[in-house]
């Protein structure tokens, strides 16, 4: 198992955010990247949980894949977190 510094962490995240210049983006946009993420993840677990029903008005997305979705939250929130106010 790998253990990295938060610091080492956001060095990281700094450096991945600036490679593909994701740095231009206001954190409202980041934000709201952020909640349509955990709206996917949302959606996922009230499938998986039978909350939902696909045919019964919902469509569940065959492409999900719950570990993605929840690397995305965790990148987001890293993204907002360091970002320059």
């Amino acid at each position: 198992m790998v253990k990295l510094e938060l610091s080492e962490i956001q060095k990281k995240q700094r450096e991945f955010i600036l490679e593909r210049r994701w740095d231009t983006f206001p954190a409202s946009q980041v934000f709201t990247h952020l909640i349509e993420k955990l709206g996917e993840i949302g959606s996922y677990l009230l499938f998986d949980e039978c909350y939902k029903k696909e045919g019964l008005g919902h469509k569940r997305d065959e492409q999900a894949n719950l570990k993605r979705e929840f690397a995305q939250v965790l990148n987001l929130i890293l993204h907002i977190a360091i970002h320059e106010w």
